[in-house]
């Protein structure tokens, strides 16, 4: 599986995403992606039906991978999840677009015949997108999110966050995640909260709380976008 998750401030004026970078074994059946309008409850389905290999950090990675896309000609990020493969197509499709094609409302006109294009090339493997961006003329960010499994119907994130595993809540570090849960979207501290998150996800998944076949690890990737431009780091397991 993948970790996605996204913060969009309250007043749009920052995002900040963040990704881990393992590549699990994935051996059998995967449904097919749906947002189904919640997007963070629903990205979790596409890694359903991996076969388990073991709870990390016992498995032995496929690979590691960047998983958030900087593409500032664009002012926005890509990230994805479900099969690799698709998503790496998308964010290079994204590397160089026609003129008319400036920001992440420009892009999101267009990403469902493009999305159904690199489906076709990728028939059985199910995945989904998402991109995060600052629109000079609307003076805003905008987030946008796809699935293969809605045959990548459009659908807009508003401020707040999105979240891919969902927190685990009897965690021990929950009830501070929780207290910096609102601050986080007024942009106090943001960066500390996606740690915190990030640090619960792997907990969670590690303890087995998200089923079989559900596997993270690897340094986290972090964005964040903001209207002069994207910023981004790479933070070890162990600096949580």
């Amino acid at each position: 599986m993948t970790v996605t998750n996204i913060t969009i401030g309250a007043d749009r004026s920052f995002a900040m995403v963040s990704a881990e970078s393992f590549v699990a074994p994935a051996t059998g059946a995967m449904p097919d992606a749906r947002t189904s309008g919640d997007v963070a409850v629903e990205a979790e389905k596409i890694a359903a039906g991996r076969a388990r290999a073991g709870r990390a950090p016992d498995v032995q990675p496929l690979a590691f991978a960047t998983k958030i896309f900087a593409l500032p000609h664009l002012h926005l990020v890509a990230m994805g999840a479900g099969f690799v493969a698709p998503v790496f197509a998308f964010a290079g499709a994204l590397s160089a677009t026609a003129p008319n094609v400036a920001d992440a409302r420009g892009v999101a006109r267009d990403a469902p015949a493009l999305l159904r294009s690199i489906k076709a090339s990728f028939p059985t493997m199910p995945f989904m997108v998402m991109i995060v961006g600052w629109i000079p003329y609307e003076r805003r960010i905008a987030g946008f999110a796809w699935a293969s499994g809605e045959d990548f119907e459009t659908k807009e994130l508003g401020p707040g966050h999105t979240m891919q595993p969902a927190p685990y809540t009897s965690h021990h570090d929950y009830a501070r995640l929780a207290e910096a849960w609102a601050p986080a979207i007024e942009g106090q501290d943001t960066e500390g909260f996606h740690r915190r998150l990030f640090a619960n996800q792997l907990a969670a998944c590690r303890a087995g709380k998200f089923g079989d076949g559900l596997v993270v690890g690897g340094k986290m990737q972090l964005a964040r976008i903001v209207s002069c431009g994207i910023s981004m780091k790479t933070i070890r397991e162990d600096e949580f």
